[in-house]
């Protein structure tokens, strides 16, 4: 960070800004031959709540340092995040006068040419250009909304729908962000990016291959700070003339030891061999590297290498990869030990050693969990196509769950990715392709230990972009969600992969979808070979939900002239997820009358019924869950009910309504609707849902419903109805 002639300047890998009073202006990098340098200047001109101006300083100075520039504008905090290769604008309401629709508009002068595009307004010059990406609003409880950005006549808007403003649990944040995009970029390929977490020293390693030649491939590794930016770490963990290539990374939680591993090609012998590397946050280099396994006998291929999160030692890494019994026919799940010493721990451990099998693609966990590595592989199949297996290793190498099923059937499954476990819990995640002749999709399946529990196929979430092309996918958890990273085919383009993260809740009962097709990095080239790691999986029973991203971005033969690594962070949902069932309009409500699609069945005062909605996160952890009930008679008594399934697809009649929850019930509470039909719980003074519920503290699916009193005349004799229902899955 600098101060020239009264504005600070700060500078990234491929861009600069400037920042005066009220005004920050985006230069990004184009090329090095661009005639001149062109900027993109924002200030913010008006905010509206439902039309009504909200006044904020105009002229605000800017003040921050190298990681973060702010303006305090009194209203709101205009706030960038500076990383190496983008900017993060955002905007920070910490107080609102009143509730509804939302709309900052902001003044861009460029020379740069704007246009829309699928990923947000890109300002464009035929040396490149720099993306202003969609925007999200997000709440303090977790809830993420994306916005609609329009560009008139020079003025930027930004839109929040009223319905999530009257919600949003403050601060409320409205997040978009910058990101240049040159011609000119690095002149050595690089590919083959892997990521790996450690949060008790605040870093993120990143590592990737380089090619010097065909027959000399090198591992570079460096460390970033878990927001992007360069803690200056880097080294090589191999630039000698050998081969070194497929290079993986994990961290244990004793120390600040990362381990790299490798394939290695032996100049001698001609065989392939693991060998791998320790280094840390701080020291770059702590040994020389050493061989993990191999012999003058058999090949040692694609290893991956899972972490230790307990916190004192002894501590191990365990390496998987395949051994080659005979090449191409013939290949068997190993895997070895190491200390964090960097010391071999054990003999190699024959995870699977079934003969005439063709064992590949190994994935193991980023985290052991402080118990166990989760591990799966793609194995050939006497019938075409692949399955995908799995197994089960101790923290001290014992493997507790041989090789076991995940997905075996007609269709071909390939490029499995294992996740770490829930926290204090066995469960996990593989996700993996499935071929469908015309496209993959994405499929994961939720396992306990050893069995699978649910199975689904996440590329239907994806909308309209469902029958695109989803390959590579890579999962981790963040102790009570899972996230994973995935590239996506661009339209009818061949070449053109993007990359994007869905979130998925597994609690045991439920596998759902929190977040779907969460646009993460869109160029004209191709992004894949997405990698993916939670700070959990360094550091147990933390509670943010961050991850640390890696992925190869190939050349375009346009802009893009090599292979290049790029990385991002993502931070997840919080809490579970709530559903709503059992309207009017899909039950049969005993008058015949049910038309509402948002309340249970008609009653005296309305014929939308009395409608079940909530606020909050169901996490039994942070419960800020809320039930509100409406649409009743005024000064009626309303009980909240709980029950640990549904009843039925349809239910059955209870007095004028439906009920929706099976027996047994738990009783939650009593209240007396106002004047206006309207009841809460909990309210002030009352204990969570979650404490009142005995929900289980690892989560779980419940349902919940509300059955009132209603005296008047209806349809019929009965004197009580009950609102639609919710069926809400819990989790840490």
């Amino acid at each position: 960070m600098q101060s020239f002639d009264g504005a600070l300047w700060a500078r990234g890998a491929n861009w600069k800004m400037s920042f005066e009073r009220g005004t920050a202006t985006f230069f990004p990098f184009l090329s090095s031959a661009a005639p001149r340098t062109e900027g993109i200047a924002f200030a913010l001109r008006d905010v509206r709540i439902d039309e009504q101006p909200l006044s904020f300083d105009t002229l605000a100075p800017a003040d921050g340092d190298s990681q973060r520039i702010e303006f305090d504008r009194g209203a709101l905090v205009e706030r960038y995040e500076l990383a190496p290769r983008l900017v993060e604008q955002s905007f920070h309401f910490a107080a609102l006068p009143e509730r509804g629709e939302l709309v900052l508009s902001l003044d861009v002068t460029s020379e740069l040419a704007p246009r829309s595009a699928d990923d947000g307004w890109r300002f464009e010059s035929e040396w490149g250009h720099a993306l202003y990406g969609h925007a999200l609003a997000l709440d303090a409880a977790g809830r993420k909304l994306p916005l609609v950005t329009t560009l008139e006549d020079g003025v930027l808007s930004l839109r929040v729908p009223s319905s999530f403003v009257r919600e949003a649990v403050l601060p409320l944040v409205i997040d978009p962000v910058l990101a240049s995009f040159g011609i000119e970029g690095t002149p050595t390929d690089a590919l083959a990016p892997d990521v790996s977490y450690d949060a008790t020293g605040g870093a993120v390693l990143h590592c990737w291959e380089e090619i010097f030649s065909a027959a000399d491939h090198d591992v570079w590794a460096d460390a970033y700070d878990p927001a992007g930016n360069p803690l200056y770490r880097g080294d090589w963990i191999d630039a000698t003339a050998a081969y070194w290539g497929h290079p993986r990374s994990a961290s244990v939680g004793s120390n600040d030891r990362f381990l790299v591993v490798a394939h290695v090609v032996n100049a001698t012998t001609g065989r392939v061999e693991v060998w791998g590397r320790l280094r840390s946050r701080n020291t770059p280099l702590l040994a020389a590297p050493f061989k993990i396994t191999g012999a003058s006998g058999y090949d040692a291929l694609y290893p991956d290498v899972g972490g230790d999160p307990y916190p004192t030692g002894p501590s191990h890494f365990l390496v998987t990869y395949e051994r080659v019994w005979s090449f191409g026919a013939d290949h068997d799940v190993h895997a070895r030990l190491v200390s964090e010493a960097g010391a071999l721990a054990s003999a190699p451990i024959q995870v699977d050693g079934t003969i005439h099998t063709l064992d590949t693609a190994i994935s193991i966990s980023k985290s052991n969990c402080g118990d166990a590595w989760n591990l799966a592989w793609q194995r050939r199949s006497p019938v075409g196509g692949n399955d995908i297996l799995g197994a089960r290793v101790a923290w001290d190498g014992v493997v507790i769950a041989p090789t076991f099923p995940i997905a075996v059937g007609p269709l071909d499954h390939t490029s499995p990715s294992a996740s770490s476990c829930a926290q204090g819990s066995s469960r996990w995640l593989c996700v993996y392709e499935e071929d469908f002749g015309t496209d993959h999709d994405i499929v994961a399946s939720g396992l306990d230990g050893a069995s699978v529990r649910r199975s689904a196929n996440l590329s239907v979430y994806d909308g309209n972009f469902m029958g695109q092309d989803q390959r590579s996918p890579c999962v981790d958890s963040d102790g009570t969600h899972f996230a994973l990273a995935y590239s996506e085919l661009y339209g009818s383009s061949t070449v053109d992969y993007d990359v994007y993260v869905s979130e998925v809740l597994f609690n045991g009962p439920s596998l759902a979808v929190l977040a779907a097709h969460q646009p993460v990095f869109q160029t004209n080239g191709a992004e894949f070979e997405p990698a993916l790691a939670a700070r959990e999986s360094s550091q147990q029973s933390q509670t943010t939900h961050d991850y640390a991203l890696a992925w190869h971005r190939a050349p375009n033969g346009l802009q893009l002239a090599s292979h290049d690594i790029v990385g991002a962070a993502y931070r997840g949902a919080s809490g579970g997820l709530v559903a709503s069932y059992c309207d009017g309009a899909t039950v049969t409500c005993p008058c015949g009358n049910g038309t509402s699609t948002v309340g249970g069945c008609p009653n005296s005062v309305t014929s939308a019924g009395a409608r079940l909605t909530w606020s909050g996160e169901p996490s039994t952890t942070q419960d800020t869950l809320q039930l509100f009930v409406a649409g009743m008679p005024g000064g009626t008594t309303a009980l909240f009910f709980q029950g640990t399934a549904m009843n039925g697809a349809l239910g059955s009649v209870t007095g004028d309504g439906v009920r929706c929850v099976s027996a047994p019930a738990t009783r939650l509470a009593m209240r007396t609707a106002s004047v206006t039909g309207g009841a809460l719980f909990p309210g002030v003074g009352d204990a969570s849902i979650s404490v009142t519920g005995s929900v289980p503290t690892t989560g779980t699916t419940l349902v919940y419903q509300v059955w009132y009193r209603n005296s008047a005349p209806h349809c019929g004799p009965s004197t009580t109805n009950l609102s639609n229902a919710l069926v809400i899955a819990w989790t840490p």
